[in-house]
């Protein structure tokens, strides 16, 4: 959330504008001859400075004459304004948190001036109603001090971020010595983005697995990722006793912020391969209407209405209000889903430099799953079967209601201090109980595939709350800027297991669908239960210090003192016991891990960079007699280059990395599925992953929205009594190749756009290393058309040309293998108003 006069860090005027003249008492700043069309949306790329300077600016880029009273603007620092927008909100973002307003004296030219105020000193930043000189009436929104942050995406139709919030203050992509990528509200859009698999499969450097649950675990550069950020608050996810359940919706979020590399300093442990950040959306300055529904293949069809803006004529009280309905079936025979989200967030001024917020998200989903997929041949081969093929049964289901409270405050002492608290509280409840088959499936008989029931009933809670300072003053003749901060998380989950492996023989080319019903009380009942609980505690001191010694040169020097509290619980249900009994805990008291990272300004547009992080994570993983295994310390290593092209209208990238790590858990296969029915874990002897990764997102050429990614990336193990020399990352791919285009023609074929993109990788290896997943590339495409100024349509076709592939995951020859979509056609509508 943003507050007035928000700017990006980084990008402070170097001096104010003093205007000069005492004998003029109104100075034209940018003139032109010809009529200005109000309401049509015009590119404008402005970044924060002096408000003189980006006046100026604004009035060129929007054919627009600008007024104002001789020293007005002097020691008066602007907003950023990038994107489309209408010349007259661009103008009132540009004057966000400064005090002003402005008013129409003609149709081509607009006055500024102080804002009026209330008795109580608050300034008043209602509509303001004026006559044109034509005589006609217009309304003109005044909403001066609505929250806006120039990271927020939401309107500016691109692909590029002009800032992001991921390291709390606010700045630009190219100030930040790790590689950082932004999916903004517009990428999302055209990609017809629904969960958050849907949003992250697209990104550098991140790869997905689909797990033994009905959820998904996310990796970056060969670490997963099982902490995310929402705006800034770090929570847990993923902590179950099996499985995945990481199904969010997307339909509540602005932006997702994706770091690479050590995160460490602000999320704790569990962050060596990077940190996620879902930003919300929230209620702007300006009343605006979302819909927009989608209608496609296999029966899948959904809606949403998105209602935000200001209550009160002054604009102090924003809401944001969302309602969204998602259902469909599947390529694979009896799976559907469906899934209804709600959200409402509420934003008030407490006072011009006080702003608090709260709201509440629910996602309630229910759907027939299609869980552990296929085996393969005992010799590893493709079974060659449909994609269709439902290894499952009728009574196959799963659901999930997820609910997230979270509320924060955020307070200006002045231009440059702030403080901020955000605190969040969720709570989840995830039940599922399914046939699966597995087995291994000899050539010549074709037989050795057996059915198995599985029951899941799991209920995580979270409860987080960081609050930070954050600064800026000189000192020693260098610009500084400090934060400092703390933040505490609790994570607990009470989960409830059941299952039966090998209950009868399988012919998995006929597969029975009717077979009894089976729960998890009937599975305690007859087969095997447990239940497990994690009690997972973190606190930290965080702060940073970015210092310029010179003007070229920031460095940035941080750490993070953490304690750790985990704790696991395991309780057989029957006699039949996978695993040891009793309690594994892990505690670590103020633990340092410092960080080091330097920028240096080759010129306006480009830097290079470097970076260091050390590596401490307690790790949840048990071997097979149940104990936690030890932490895993390394460091992260980082360097590269990072440009702003066409005046911040894009984006560039290219980052050099290598990860040392010790003691990583890896699946220890061999023990088969000792804990809690699934594999446990062996830790590592020493690890690396190196690499080098090329990026670049937004407007490069004209109309031309576009994001590119590509990813080398080698994991070996360096030291191993079993796997030295071999790959430890088995699912990440050497090379990974993100494309997302979207063009708009020229000329009078403007209201048609054609889009694509290619999702590609080299070969991934089985989680038993019996044999390789080829690689792929998939390919799709997407034409829209834009109806009126208000309302779009596209037809989107994805896996374009049919490809038949596998997903990297967790297959093995016996189980969880899983075919990616067929060739598929969606068309959605959008309106906003």
């Amino acid at each position: 959330m943003g507050y007035r006069g928000l700017k990006m860090n980084g990008l402070r005027a170097v001096a104010p504008l003093l205007l000069s003249g005492t004998a003029l008492a109104v100075m034209p700043l940018w003139s032109v001859a010809q009529a200005q069309e109000r309401t049509v949306a015009k590119t404008f790329d402005i970044p924060a400075q002096s408000l003189g300077d980006a006046v100026t600016e604004l009035g060129r880029q929007g054919r627009l004459q600008i007024t104002a009273e001789t020293g007005l603007l002097a020691g008066r620092q602007s907003s950023v304004v990038s994107g489309r927008f209408a010349v007259t909100e661009a103008l009132s973002r540009l004057l966000t948190g400064t005090g002003l307003t402005w008013r129409w004296i003609d149709k081509n030219t607009v006055t500024l001036e102080r804002a009026p105020q209330a008795s109580d000193g608050a300034i008043q930043l209602g509509p303001v109603r004026v006559e044109g000189n034509d005589g006609d009436a217009i309304a003109i929104s005044g909403q001066l001090g609505a929250p806006f942050s120039a990271a927020t995406s939401e309107g500016t139709r691109s692909y590029a971020a002009r800032a992001v919030t991921i390291g709390k203050s606010e700045q630009a992509l190219k100030d930040i010595p790790q590689s950082v990528t932004v999916l903004t509200r517009q990428r999302m859009d055209d990609q017809n983005v629904i969960s958050v698999g849907d949003a992250l499969e697209s990104v550098a450097g991140i790869t997905l697995q689909r797990g033994p649950g009905p959820g998904l675990f996310v990796n970056s550069r060969g670490f997963e990722i099982n902490i995310l950020q929402y705006d800034g608050v770090v929570t847990p996810r993923n902590f179950y006793s099996a499985g995945s359940y990481l199904v969010d919706s997307m339909v509540f979020y602005d932006r997702v912020e994706v770091l690479r590399g050590a995160a460490g300093l602000l999320q704790g442990a569990n962050a060596p391969g990077g940190a996620i950040n879902f930003v919300r959306k929230r209620g702007q300055a300006d009343l605006t209407i979302n819909a927009s529904a989608i209608a496609g293949s296999w029966n899948h069809y959904g809606a949403q209405i998105d209602v935000g803006g200001p209550v009160d004529a002054a604009g102090h009280l924003r809401i944001r209000a969302i309602a969204d309905y998602d259902r469909s079936d599947s390529f694979v025979d009896y799976v559907w889903n469906k899934t209804r989200s709600l959200y409402l967030a509420v934003d008030y001024d407490l006072t011009p430099d006080t702003v608090i917020g709260f709201g509440v998200s629910n996602r309630h989903s229910r759907g027939r799953p299609n869980e552990r997929g296929i085996m393969r041949f005992a010799d590893g081969g493709d079974l060659g079967l449909p994609r269709s093929t439902f290894s499952g049964a009728e009574w196959n289901r799963t659901k999930n209601d997820q609910t997230m409270i979270f509320a924060d405050i955020e307070h200006r002492f002045s231009d440059a201090w702030k403080v901020k608290i955000a605190a969040m509280h969720m709570d989840e409840h995830s039940r599922a109980n399914y046939q699966f088959i597995s087995g291994t499936i000899s050539r010549t008989t074709l037989t050795g595939a057996r059915y198995s029931d599985f029951a899941t009933d799991f209920n995580p809670e979270g409860n987080a709350v960081d609050g930070y300072v954050e600064g800026r003053f000189s000192a020693l003749g260098m610009e500084n800027t400090i934060i400092i901060g703390a933040n505490h998380l609790s994570y607990k989950t009470d989960d409830i297991l059941a299952r039966q492996f090998n209950v009868e023989n399988a012919d998995i080319f006929n597969i029975r669908h009717d077979r009894a019903r089976q729960t998890v009380d009937s599975l305690a009942d007859n087969a095997f239960s447990s239940r497990t609980a994690y009690d997972v505690k973190q606190t930290g001191i965080y702060g940073t210090w970015r210092l310029k010694p010179v003007d070229a040169l920031t460095i940035s020097l941080g750490g993070r003192v953490s304690w750790y509290d985990y704790a696991y619980r395991f309780k057989s249900g029957t006699a039949r016991a996978y695993g040891a009994e009793g309690v594994s805990t892990s505690k670590e008291n103020a633990n340092v891990t410092p960080y080091f990272g330097a920028v240096y300004a080759v010129n306006a547009n480009w830097n290079v960079y470097a970076s260091y992080a050390s590596i401490f994570e307690p790790q949840t993983a048990r071997d097979r007699s149940g104990t936690l295994l030890k932490p895993v310390t390394g460091a992260n290593y980082e360097a590269g280059i990072k440009g702003e092209l066409a005046g911040g209208a894009a984006n560039v990238s290219l980052a050099i990395f290598r990860y040392d790590h010790k003691n990583r858990a890896f699946n220890d296969v061999s023990g088969g599925f000792a804990c809690d029915g699934w594999y446990c874990s062996v830790a590592s002897g020493r690890v690396r992953s190196q690499g080098v990764e090329l990026e670049a997102s937004g407007e490069l050429l004209p109309g031309l929205q576009l994001a590119v990614g590509y990813t080398f990336n080698t994991t070996e193990y360096l030291e191993d009594p079993t796997y030295s020399g071999e790959r430890f990352a088995l699912a990440t791919p050497k090379h990974l190749v993100r494309i997302t285009a979207n063009y708009t023609l020229p000329g009078d074929l403007d209201r048609f756009n054609l889009g694509g993109g290619v999702n590609a990788q080299s070969s991934s290896i089985s989680l038993d290393r019996a044999f390789d997943l080829p690689g792929f590339a998939i390919l799709d495409a997407r034409i829209g058309y834009k109806l009126n100024d208000n309302v779009t349509v596209a037809l989107k076709v994805d896996n374009l040309l049919d490809k038949r592939y596998y997903l990297p995951g967790y297959g093995s020859i016996s189980v969880n293998n899983f075919l990616g979509d067929p060739r598929n056609f969606a068309l959605t509508v959008r309106g906003r108003f």
